[in-house]
C-alpha cells in the first residue's frame, strides 16, 4: 500500500517536467526551426564590456516588418524565429552612437552571429557597417537536404 502511495507522488511530481519534456521535442515545435532562422549577438562598448538594455531593431528589407529587442545585462540579444530573407539591424543605446548593419541573410534552421561595437557619442550619430558576414554558418553543425523529383 506504501508502495503505491510513493508511485503515485512520483508521477504526479515527474508528470509536469516529463510532459514539458515531450512537447518541446515534439515534430511541431521542431518545425519551427525547420522554416525560421535567427540572428544572435552581443553589444559591447569600445572597451569590450557589455552594454546592457541596448535596443535591437531587426527589419526586414522585403517587408519592411521590424522586431526590437533588448540586450541583457551580459549585452546579448536574440532574435529567433525568423522568416528566411534579407534583414538590416540597428542598435541604439544611451551616450552611445547607433550603428546599423545589413544586408544580411537569414537562411532556415541557422542562427547567424552578428556583434556590435559600439562607440561613445550622441545618439543622432549613426554609424553603418558595410562588411557582409559570412556566407557559411560555422556556429553550429546543422545540416539540410534538398530532394528534388527529376
Amino acid at each position: 500500500m506504501q508502495l503505491n502511495k510513493v508511485l503515485r507522488q512520483l508521477t504526479a511530481f515527474l508528470g509536469v517536467p516529463l510532459l514539458a519534456f515531450f512537447l518541446a521535442s515534439s515534430p511541431a515545435a521542431k518545425a519551427q526551426s525547420l522554416t525560421t532562422g535567427a540572428i544572435t549577438g552581443s553589444v559591447l562598448d569600445p572597451t569590450g564590456a557589455a552594454v546592457a538594455d541596448a535596443t535591437v531593431t531587426v527589419t526586414g528589407i522585403e517587408t519592411s516588418a521590424s522586431r526590437t529587442v533588448k540586450t541583457g545585462p551580459n549585452g546579448n540579444y536574440s532574435v529567433p524565429s525568423l522568416v528566411p530573407g534579407q534583414y538590416k539591424l540597428s542598435v541604439s543605446a544611451p551616450g552611445f552612437k547607433a550603428q546599423e548593419q545589413g544586408p544580411v541573410s537569414v537562411v532556415v534552421s541557422q542562427s547567424l552571429n552578428l556583434d556590435f561595437k559600439l562607440e561613445l557619442g550622441t545618439t543622432t550619430q549613426v554609424v553603418e557597417v558595410t562588411s557582409a558576414p559570412p556566407l557559411v554558418q560555422t556556429a553550429t553543425p546543422n545540416t539540410t537536404t534538398t530532394v528534388t523529383s527529376e
